[in-house]
């Protein structure tokens, strides 16, 4: 699956014209479906994305499905999900999100941004 996203991203970032910060790509708001990551001012959730891709939907029928989500927000995505997941550190990425003393230290190190491990979140 990781190919599948790793070949959408690599043929459409050639089109995608600024980079974006994360904060124009993702966001995570507790009065936006109680909290639930969507792409920045959509309710469209980010999962949504990867559901799609993942039952063999491209990346233009997504995009038709959901019009208020732009075609830089979907491949920035892709390419942060491809940057995190390449990452030489992706076990404490891991860590970081299943709830572990490291996900402690990322959320001290980022005290004005709300950081909540898969754990907390429910």
């Amino acid at each position: 699956m990781l190919i599948c996203y790793y070949n959408v991203v690599t043929f459409f970032k050639m089109e995608r014209k600024k980079n974006m910060g994360i904060n124009e790509i993702v966001t995570i708001d507790p009065e936006i479906l109680s909290g639930q990551p969507v792409f920045s001012g959509t309710r469209v959730p980010i999962d949504s994305l990867f559901d799609h891709l993942e039952a063999g939907v491209s990346l233009d029928d997504f995009l038709d499905d959901f019009p208020s989500v732009t075609r830089d927000q979907a491949v920035a995505l892709l390419e942060a999900a491809n940057k995190l997941l390449s990452s030489k550190h992706i076990e404490q990425l891991y860590e970081a999100v299943t709830g572990s003393k490291f996900a402690q230290k990322i959320k001290a190190g980022f005290p004005e941004h709300k950081v909540r491990t898969v754990r907390e979140m429910g």
